[in-house]
């Protein structure tokens, strides 16, 4: 299944990739960037929300004029990041060598660019509900330091924890 979402105005279309064997050649294509698309470690996403957040995020400073990055779709990483160290984002929730399942997110598709990912990615394509199967739970609670005091309160998940950390950052 894939997610395709208006967001600010513009549309974002958000889909899974399983047992992909060709990660560190997507990394390259997108560190030269031949592809405009983000390409997400999918351990690091515990749902489709997250990114969602961070794409709004990222929409909202190319509007403003405001990207701390070089392009929408690396800010749309940046955004996912608790942190403000580009390039730990990148090393964190971007695709890597070794990423066995990438959630690819397109902002303000025509059609050709997830036609042209799809012809690239050497993995089947898999349904976005298997993020909280996938996710590496324990990265995600260090990384974004995300405490079991937290946790532990009743109306408190770790979703709740990390989407309020992403929307948060640039506030604290």
């Amino acid at each position: 299944n894939m997610v395709g979402v208006e967001v600010g105005g513009h549309g974002v279309r958000v889909e899974m990739y399983q047992d992909v064997k060709n990660s560190a050649a997507l990394r390259e294509e997108i560190i030269s960037k031949k592809l405009q698309v983000s390409l997400l470690d999918a351990k690091m996403i515990l749902d489709v929300f997250q990114v969602l957040i961070a794409a709004k995020k990222a929409l909202y400073s190319a509007d403003k004029n405001s990207l701390a990055t070089h392009g929408l779709h690396t800010e749309l990483i940046y955004c996912l990041s608790g942190q403000r160290s580009i390039s730990a984002a990148l090393n964190t929730f971007g695709v890597q060598a070794e990423s066995k399942h990438v959630v690819v997110v397109v902002i303000d598709d025509d059609g050709e660019t997830f036609n042209t990912i799809a012809t690239l990615i050497d993995g089947k394509h898999g349904n976005l509900d298997v993020l909280k199967d996938i996710s590496d739970t324990e990265k995600i609670k260090k990384i974004y330091k995300v405490t079991a005091e937290e946790l532990s309160h009743p109306s408190s998940s770790l979703l709740d924890s990390v989407v309020t950390r992403i929307a948060a950052r640039d506030s604290l």
